[in-house]
């Protein structure tokens, strides 16, 4: 279990490139499902991503970066809205008790390109889909390892 902004803020900054392809919200738990196969299936071949589980969410809203350059940015504040879209993450950064998690997003039925996810919340879980639960720790030693990997097979082929 995660339990500070910056943490959280770490988690999404390992999903990096992963997309959030589902969630559901009962008012306080916001469950995430990050398909990050890059990643999952370091854990198991057949996995294609994470459940992040955010506890005592509050304050969720999106700063869309509008398509028309000349358009004001909005926010969206209904959950359901903010992900209607499949929204890429990019990186994770904290501010205060908030997290803040810049994303892209490719539909073509939107009038904008992505934005700035906003929250908070007083605690994370995240599980791969066998339900086996990981630490902010285990997160970033998946992702370096990936990384190691991907230079070396990178070296290789220049």
């Amino acid at each position: 279990m995660t339990i500070n902004a910056e943490h959280v803020s770490e988690i999404f900054s390992v999903f990096h490139d992963g997309t959030i392809v589902g969630q559901a919200f009962d008012g306080s738990l916001l469950d995430l499902e990050v398909e990050i196969i890059y990643l999952a299936v370091r854990v198991n071949p057949n996995f294609r991503s994470f459940r992040l589980r955010l506890l005592n969410t509050r304050d969720i809203r999106f700063k869309v970066w509008p398509n028309d350059v000349n358009a004001e940015p909005y926010e969206i504040l209904s959950v359901p809205q903010i992900f209607q879209p499949e929204l890429e993450i990019l990186r994770g950064k904290s501010d205060g008790d908030a997290v803040k998690v810049i994303c892209s997003q490719v539909s073509k039925g939107f009038d904008y390109c992505g934005g700035e996810l906003s929250l908070r919340a007083s605690s994370a879980v995240v599980t791969d889909e066998s339900g086996i639960e990981y630490s902010i720790c285990d997160l970033k030693k998946l992702s370096e390892e990936y990384w190691a990997d991907w230079e070396r097979r990178n070296a290789v082929a220049k």
